[in-house]
Order: structure tokens, then C-alpha cells, then sequence
């Protein structure tokens, strides 16, 4: 029941464009955790839209998101995976330093909301995850992974799958 914050450029009154969406597991052996995906706003503009004001949106967006994760986890259990399209590589472009700060960042959080972003190693090496729609164009690394602190434990090893059957399924690697 968290409310959308105040001053922030959205079509109607969502805040979200297509999620956060969240499932608590349970194994068969009865660990718990929560897995949680979404597909962040896109940086595309509508009419009458700034890339600003989108920024913004964004960014809500993405600090609602924290938000939510460290709700869970307060809520327990506090291991929590979240993962998706965000729109977005890791870095701040202009307009996205003037609206505020960078979307992918504010997932991740600061401080005691602090998640890691789990594909900031593959980022950093130029692995991507979009292949833009087989334009080379369209090449970048825009879905990211983040854990909070208590499930970076069970975090062995985080890459992108490129083999044929994914590439048939989507534009997207999983």
C-alpha cells in the first residue's frame, strides 16, 4: 500500500509501467526466499514527454522498487532476487543527472536498503543482454540482477545465456 510520490510526470495515476511483480518460494526442503521481476519504463518519450520528466518517472519507479524489496524483507524472509528489463545500462547520461540520478542505482539503494547489483561485473565487461532486435544497433547490457545482502550467499556464478534457443526466444538473453 505504498503511495506514489508526489510531483512525478506518469500517464493516469500508476506509478509503474509494467511491475514490480514479487513470488515468496519455498523448496521442498522449506528455505524461503523471494524472487521478484519487472520491466522498468522504457527512456522512449510519448508526445508532449521530456526525456526529464521521463528520467524522473524512472526513477520513482526504481526507488519504489527498493523500497518494496526492503519492505519483503522486513517482512521476511530478507533474502530477496530481483530481476528484469530495466531499460537501462549502468552509467548516468545528462538528463538522468538533471532529473535526479540513475534509475539502475537507485535499486540498488544505499546504506541499510544497500542491494548488490549482480551484473555490474558482466556491465563493466561489455557483456550484453539486448540484442536489439538483431541490429547491431542495439547492443548493451539492460536487464540486471540484484540480491540483498542475505542472499548474495547462495550467489554462485551470475552470466548471460547466448546460445541458440535464446536468441529464438527473445531480443532479450536471459
Amino acid at each position: 500500500n505504498l503511495p506514489k510520490p508526489e510531483g512525478v510526470v506518469t500517464r493516469g495515476d500508476k506509478l509503474f509501467a509494467r511491475g514490480p511483480g514479487f513470488v515468496l518460494i519455498e523448496t521442498p526442503s522449506g528455505h524461503k526466499f523471494w524472487v521478484g521481476t519487472n520491466h522498468q519504463k522504457s527512456k522512449a518519450l510519448s508526445e508532449g514527454e521530456t526525456d526529464i520528466e521521463v528520467a524522473q518517472w524512472r526513477l520513482a519507479e526504481a526507488k519504489m522498487t527498493n523500497q518494496i524489496i526492503n519492505e519483503l524483507k522486513k517482512e521476511g524472509p530478507a533474502e530477496v532476487y530481483f530481476a528484469g528489463d530495466m531499460n537501462d545500462e549502468l552509467g548516468l547520461q545528462k538528463f538522468e543527472e538533471e532529473a535526479g540520478g540513475s534509475a539502475i542505482e537507485a535499486i540498488g539503494g544505499q546504506g541499510e536498503n544497500a542491494l548488490t547489483i549482480l551484473t555490474q561485473k558482466l556491465s563493466d565487461e561489455g557483456v550484453i543482454s539486448f540484442t536489439g532486435y538483431r541490429s547491431s544497433r542495439y547492443r548493451s547490457m539492460i536487464d540486471h540482477a540484484f540480491a540483498t545482502p542475505e542472499g548474495l550467499k547462495h550467489v554462485e556464478k551470475v552470466f548471460v545465456f547466448d546460445g541458440d534457443l535464446a536468441e529464438v526466444a527473445s531480443d532479450h538473453l536471459p
